[in-house]
């Protein structure tokens, strides 16, 4: 009967330890952390497939230049691009080019309230013999340690 009485108590007492260790991840519960995780979201067809890795990457170090870095598919706060196509040439020359400029602009969110905290845009050009090859190379200009890029993350992080 003591060996079941202690069993008992043994495993009360290590339930109880879980729970007090497991509310800190409760939303209103104990002490809130002072970054947030920030996830990737691109909208299929936003850009070419060939240079969807490209836009994803250059999001990613975004992200983790500034330390708030999320790889689950599941959070909370996801950085999102858009993109628009301001204009688009294609020089006679050989071997033919393809001039893109486009406006990229990139919004911090809150994926459960559809609440936008910060957004920044910035124009981007690429040449190449095609229109995806055109896309890689606007996408590659895009600088995480860009002084915007910087503040836009800071800005979004504060609010």
């Amino acid at each position: 009967m003591k060996r079941i009485y202690f069993v008992f108590l043994f495993l009360l007492v290590l339930s109880m330890g879980a729970k007090v260790q497991g509310q800190g991840n409760v939303v209103g519960s104990g002490p809130q952390p002072d970054f947030m995780a920030l996830g990737i979201y691109i909208e299929d067809g936003l850009v070419p497939m060939e240079s969807r890795t490209i836009m994803e990457t250059k999001l990613q170090q975004i992200a983790t230049a500034n330390g708030i870095s999320d790889l689950g598919n599941l959070s909370r706060f996801i950085l999102v691009p858009k993109i628009s196509v301001i204009g688009k040439e294609v020089l006679s020359t050989a071997p033919i080019q393809v001039v893109l400029s486009l406006e990229v602009t990139l919004c911090i969110g809150d994926a459960q309230t559809s609440h936008m905290y910060a957004t920044k845009s910035f124009l981007v050009k690429g040449v190449g013999r095609n229109i995806n090859k055109s896309y890689i190379a606007a996408l590659k200009t895009i600088s995480p340690k860009n002084a915007g890029v910087i503040n836009f993350i800071t800005q979004g992080k504060q609010k």
